[in-house]
């Protein structure tokens, strides 16, 4: 396995595509962070940017067979030559957080690959960790600078809760292309890369992704697949492109592994939509977000909704995921929506106790 390291400048910005109530809405509206669905269709389109529609179809079906895996696009923390890679946090730990501390707990969206690997439980994490992000992100103090004789972690809690990986903001826009008066100012949402320069010195935030093509090998396949993936400087990600958004400055490969604690639970660090029962079965604590509905070659067509677990979906077991066709839909070639599921191994916590 690889992270695929997108290098990104501060106050970077993109917007990725959320659901949303109508079309003046979806400009209002963006994921906190880069969803594989997104991430599978700007390397297949960058791959038939320079492939025949034969060869691009064929490229495609790895990702599809789940023999090339992508993860979402998460957050990097890169400071004194260290690299905090920060990852969904797995919904079990929703149940294990103290009554008295449940939103506090529940608020968290990111956990360290740190705090991932050492299993702590909510309960030990005030002990063990530290909040970023005015509490978004949980970090663990080993992954932020110490005293030179390590005694005691000495990077201040209260500076820590304002070092940031991302920021969304609004930004006033007017329709140019229209003589009516009325609805024609709106608000563009965007995603903006963070920069703690004032706060945590020599630092910088990036975007990356995991990418699995041990299946595939190293051969002349996976060669084209990645010079797609280092066309995504060039091309961007997301939408709003025209506007400058979804654009990144570099592409770096390193490998990447995670350790297993060996018990055989999963979480699922992409978007995932279960292939059968079997599956679904498996998935023992998960949320459920809605993707698709997305309005294309006029207001009279739309994709279809698609109902998906969220990353950070626990298994009992790995599951494979599916992708979902549309049909032809969009220029008469088929239209997929990306649903495989790269598994990483996470700890088993005990049943919580629900009882009065």
């Amino acid at each position: 396995m690889q992270a695929v390291i997108l290098k990104c400048k501060p106050h970077a910005r993109f917007h990725f595509g959320a659901l949303a109530l109508d079309n003046n809405a979806w400009l209002s509206t963006t994921s906190e962070w880069l969803p594989s669905d997104t991430l599978f269709s700007a390397i297949i389109n960058n791959l038939a940017s320079f492939c025949d529609k034969i060869e691009t179809e064929r490229l495609m079906h790895f990702f599809l067979e789940g023999k090339v895996l992508i993860s979402s696009g998460f957050y990097l923390l890169e400071h004194s030559q260290k690299k905090v890679f920060f990852l969904p946090k797995p919904a079990h730990f929703n149940l294990q957080a103290p009554n008295k501390e449940y939103k506090k707990y529940a608020a968290i969206q990111f956990i360290s690959q740190t705090v991932w690997e050492a299993g702590w439980q909510p309960n030990e994490w005030e002990k063990h960790c530290v909040l970023l992000q005015n509490g978004k992100v949980l970090a663990a103090q080993t992954d932020l600078p110490e005293k030179a004789d390590k005694q005691k972690w000495s990077f201040e809690e209260a500076k820590a809760s304002k070092i940031a990986l991302y920021q969304l903001n609004d930004y006033p826009r007017v329709k140019v292309h229209t003589q009516a008066s009325t609805e024609n100012f709106f608000h563009f949402t965007a995603l903006n890369i963070a920069d703690n320069s004032q706060i945590l010195l020599n630092s910088q935030v990036h975007l990356y992704f995991l990418i699995d093509h041990a299946q595939l090998g190293d051969g002349d396949d996976w060669k084209t697949i990645l010079a797609a993936i280092r066309m995504l400087p060039h091309n961007g990600l997301g939408g709003e492109r025209a506007a400058g958004c979804g654009f990144c400055e570099d592409v770096i490969l390193e490998p990447f592994e995670i350790k297993d604690p060996g018990q055989g639970w999963y979480a699922s660090v992409s978007l995932t939509l279960p292939a059968s029962e079997t599956e679904l079965q498996k998935a023992q604590y998960y949320q459920i977000q809605t993707r698709g509905g997305r309005q294309f070659g006029g207001l009279d067509k739309k994709f279809d909704y698609v109902r998906m677990f969220s990353e950070g979906a626990v298994t009992n077991g790995k599951i494979d995921g599916q992708c979902f066709k549309f049909s032809q839909k969009n220029e008469g070639h088929d239209v997929y929506r990306y649903g495989k599921a790269l598994c990483l191994p996470t700890i088993h916590l005990p049943e919580p106790d629900l009882s009065i």
